[in-house]
C-alpha cells in the first residue's frame, strides 16, 4: 500500500526517481511530472537483467576458479624445481 495515499496500492513505477509508487501519487501527487511504466514490466525487465549479471558472476567464478588451479599447479611445479636445484646444490 502507498504511504501517502493509504488505501492505494502500489501499482506503477517512477522511472524518473525509479521507485514504485501508485497512481494517485502520479496523478495528483510527487510523481505528476515523472515518467512511469507498470509495475510488471519493470519487475520483470529487472529480473531478466539481475539473472543475466548472475549468469555472468558464475561464468567469471568459474573462470577465475580455473585460473587459481593453474596458478596452484605452477606454484607446486615451481616448489619441485626449487627442492630439486636445492638438492643439487648441496651435492655440489
Amino acid at each position: 500500500m502507498c504511504d501517502e495515499h493509504e488505501e492505494e496500492r502500489i501499482n506503477i513505477y517512477c522511472v524518473s526517481c525509479a521507485m514504485p509508487t501508485c497512481s494517485l501519487c502520479k496523478v495528483f501527487g510527487a510523481h505528476k511530472d515523472c515518467q512511469v511504466a507498470p509495475l510488471n514490466n519493470i519487475f520483470h525487465a529487472q529480473k531478466t537483467e539481475l539473472t543475466d549479471c548472475i549468469s555472468m558472476l558464475v561464468g567469471n567464478n568459474d573462470r577465475i576458479q580455473g585460473v587459481i588451479s593453474q596458478l596452484e599447479e605452477s606454484c607446486r611445479t615451481v616448489e619441485l624445481y626449487w627442492d630439486s636445484t636445492v638438492a643439487l646444490l648441496w651435492l655440489c
